[in-house]
């Protein structure tokens, strides 16, 4: 899987949380990624490309809601 596809699929969850009202955000080497991608070749020269998995942060009092959406999403628990 290409790093673009693997963005893909995180602004996919990340949107559907903003639709529906659930506050979520995504993290690790993959946001650093995305979020810095004027620094692209960095991560090409070191051979960081983070797409094997996905981490997201949300509140406790949101667990079943966000749970809910990755089961809708196609995602099992």
């Amino acid at each position: 899987m290409l790093f673009e596809e693997f963005e893909k699929e995180i602004r996919r969850v990340v949107s559907e949380a903003q639709t529906r009202q659930v506050p979520m955000r995504f993290m690790d080497g993959a946001a650093i990624r995305i979020h810095s991608s004027n620094h692209k070749q960095m991560f090409e020269l070191l051979k960081r490309d983070p797409k094997h998995d996905m981490d997201f942060v949300t509140y406790d009092k949101v667990w079943t809601t966000s749970r809910q959406l990755f089961v809708d999403l196609g995602y099992v628990p």
